[in-house]
């Protein structure tokens, strides 16, 4: 796996490893690998919606289309 060197002054090593102690991580490096990764996650999920935003309309989600909804549960329980 790569690796990076980040040049932290003491305040920032210091506020780093707090944050990974108030987070029940081991080590700053720890807290770094969670934060990375939910960036990661983060940057998935805000492409799932821009993918949402810009997909065409396929239904009016109306009170006709939550009922639709109820009457295939119903319908599911009753099987």
């Amino acid at each position: 796996m790569p690796k990076m060197t980040l040049d932290l002054t003491d305040a920032q090593l210091s506020a780093l490893s707090e944050s990974a102690s108030y987070a029940g991580l081991e080590s700053a490096h720890d807290f770094m690998m969670r934060f990375v990764t939910r960036e990661e996650e983060l940057a998935v999920l805000r492409q799932k919606v821009l993918d949402g935003m810009n997909s065409p309309v396929v239904a009016e989600m109306n009170e006709e289309y939550f009922e639709s909804l109820r009457n295939k549960l119903k319908q599911g329980i009753r099987s």
